[in-house]
């Protein structure tokens, strides 16, 4: 890790502890050039996941869109945001997050990525729900059926999503 005040290679971890039900690493960290101490957040989900789109291509996951779209689907306009749901698109986006851990899988399916988001946010909004899941006519059909495939359905049911 290198530093982030002199960009030396050479740091020591001086404390660290597990935050967030494990999610994340919370690390106290010293330069060894420059004494100074810093603080970093790892996060085990690492570039190794990928998201098998409807036309069959592969694409990296990326956590930034899932948040925006959390986000979106939460503040019921442009500029209404006051803080509160930003909080909630970042818990939900967790909450996801561990869902594609806990599955084990390194591909996973849009269907699975959007099952997941709406039911997380069914439980704490279901205007924001409903909005993600109006947002497109394909999350509209998967949301609406949920006739997923029935490992998605098996997973969801016995981590009491339904």
């Amino acid at each position: 890790m290198k530093c982030i005040y002199c960009k030396n290679k050479e740091t020591s971890v001086k404390n660290s502890r597990k935050t967030n039900a494990g999610m994340y690493i919370w690390r106290r960290r010293e330069c060894k050039q420059c004494e100074a101490i810093f603080t970093t957040k790892e996060s085990p989900l690492a570039d190794n996941i990928f998201i098998i789109k409807r036309n069959g291509k592969r694409q990296r996951f990326v956590y930034e869109k899932l948040l925006v779209s959390v986000i979106y689907a939460l503040e019921g306009g442009k500029n209404r945001d006051h803080g509160t749901e930003a909080l909630f698109a970042k818990r939900i986006s967790r909450l996801v997050i561990e869902d594609i851990l806990k599955f084990g899988k390194k591909d996973i399916t849009t269907e699975f990525l959007i099952v997941s988001i709406y039911t997380h946010l069914q439980k704490i909004s279901t205007f924001g729900a409903d909005r993600y899941m109006y947002y497109s006519e394909y999350r509209l059909g998967i949301c609406s059926r949920l006739k997923f495939t029935k490992k998605y359905r098996n997973y969801f049911s016995e981590n009491n999503f339904f």
